[in-house]
């Protein structure tokens, strides 16, 4: 007895202290945003370039962010394009976080206050033609060694932090190449209403990020154009020896036949740019959507017109013979009387018309079950 006292008065004291504990973890969450999130740079051996973002604390207390330098490199096995963050000087590679000179001092925003903080970056005379790849992290936690130190960002906090990406491109003769691995719609065949889901994965094969942008242009049976899809409409990297994929979707209500999507995507960066000119990637897939719904309904009316004819035509060729003994007056070695005639007239419309009711109502009733 005393043992369940005991878990019952346990029980109770965490229900009071739950809703503590749950506010005061809510209440430690804070929003930081990051402009731009996205820095692309076209640049020379030797250039300094003077950049800026732009801070804003979206939460409802002040908080101190502190700045550290990262590289990063594309994750590997994910084809979304997600960065993943390296500590500098952990990998080799075409990393700019030693080129990067960034205040690592606090700075403290008021709820709602944004801030602009400068930062530097020194392109080494000796660098060759390429992509290089660096950010600039602003966390809750001041790091251990501020930037520009030698284990510079290594152990910024986590809890709360953003990222601005910066891409370089060091201008030269670069080796741009990238090549479609895939270009497919989950399915070949399609129902109406259909839901095309269209896969492009694209691997970049050289030594610089590319940026492939374009359409999906999709034709029917006839060579009529019916839809166009934009393929990276916001404009997503792909990093070195990675491969990205890209989704669109093409639905609708109804189709019919064979369909054609024509993958046409350029990208490259132009020779007056410093770059190769722009390239082209072109791919073909082909598609069908079958309404069966309506091609059943359509089928089975047809069946029911098609039984309901061939009675008709046995009714009307009873009707015709019976018509033609009365007109000689014979039926069953009989004499006929022609008071008969128009009876059996009215019996024929009327059953004309019971089997053209019977044939509308089993349309109808297969329309409701079908759809």
């Amino acid at each position: 007895m005393k043992k369940n006292s005991a878990v019952l008065l346990c029980f109770v004291l965490s229900c009071l202290f739950l809703p503590f504990f749950s506010s005061q973890a809510a209440s430690n969450n804070v929003t930081i945003a990051i402009t731009p999130s996205i820095m692309e740079e076209l640049v020379k051996p030797g250039d300094i370039l003077s950049r800026q973002v732009t801070l804003t604390n979206k939460s409802d207390k002040q908080i101190t962010f502190y700045a550290a330098l990262k590289d990063f490199k594309a994750t590997p096995g994910d084809e979304s394009g997600r960065a993943e963050l390296i500590d500098p000087g952990s990998e080799a590679g075409n990393y700019i976080s030693s080129w990067v000179n960034v205040s690592g001092d606090g700075i403290t925003l008021a709820p709602g206050q944004a801030q602009s903080v400068p930062f530097t970056i020194n392109v080494p005379d000796n660098t060759g033609p390429g992509g290089y790849y660096g950010a600039i992290v602003f966390g809750t936690q001041a790091p251990k060694t501020k930037p520009g130190e030698a284990d510079k960002g290594a152990a910024i906090g986590v809890a709360q932090q953003v990222t601005s990406l910066i891409l370089l491109q060091i201008a030269g003769t670069v080796d741009e190449r990238a090549e479609i691995r895939e270009f497919k719609s989950d399915k070949g065949f399609y129902n109406t209403p259909f839901k095309v889901n269209f896969s492009t994965k694209i691997q970049n094969l050289g030594n610089v990020h590319v940026k492939p942008a374009g359409e999906i242009s999709i034709t029917n049976m006839f060579n009529k154009k019916v839809a166009s899809l934009s393929v990276n409409e916001v404009g997503g990297n792909i990093l070195p020896s990675s491969t990205r994929l890209f989704s669109n979707v093409w639905q609708d209500s109804i189709g019919f036949g064979r369909y054609q999507a024509v993958l046409s995507l350029s990208y490259g960066t132009p020779a007056d740019q410093g770059g190769e000119g722009m390239k082209s990637l072109t791919m073909f897939w082909y598609f069908w959507i079958i309404p069966v719904k309506i091609l059943t309904y359509i089928g089975l009316s047809l069946v029911i017109l098609a039984l309901l004819f061939i009675i008709f035509l046995r009714v009307y060729r009873r009707m015709a013979v019976s018509s033609a003994m009365q007109r000689m007056g014979v039926k069953d070695g009989g004499i006929l009387k022609k008071k008969k005639t128009a009876k059996e007239r009215n019996e024929f419309i009327l059953t004309v018309l019971i089997l053209f009711g019977i044939a509308a109502a089993a349309i109808i009733i297969l329309y409701f079950i079908l759809f």
